[in-house]
């Protein structure tokens, strides 16, 4: 078998693909839990104390600004490694 050379843009490109795919994944499930949760315990509150939907837009904006920081974390976490990787990201 021969052995297949590997360039360096090769590999910038895997790590390139790999960070975007395990940060997508990582940001995907946080930005449901955060929007979501908040959410509906505002509905259960709204429920329970039949003051429909104020605390059920309460929840919501909640979750919108939990949603927001998570998404601001995630891309300061994609800058950090990187940079720590000398990777140039394209702004297309």
């Amino acid at each position: 078998m021969k052995n297949k050379k590997i360039s360096k843009n090769t590999d910038v490109s895997n790590l390139s693909s790999s960070l975007f795919m395990s940060s997508a994944i990582s940001m995907s499930w946080q930005l449901a839990v955060t929007v979501l949760v908040p959410l509906f315990v505002g509905v259960f509150i709204d429920e329970h104390f039949k003051t429909s939907p104020l605390w059920t837009l309460i929840g919501l904006l909640v979750g919108i600004l939990m949603g927001i920081i998570v998404v601001w974390k995630a891309v300061m976490n994609i800058n950090q490694v990187a940079g720590k990787n000398n990777l140039k990201i394209k702004n297309e």
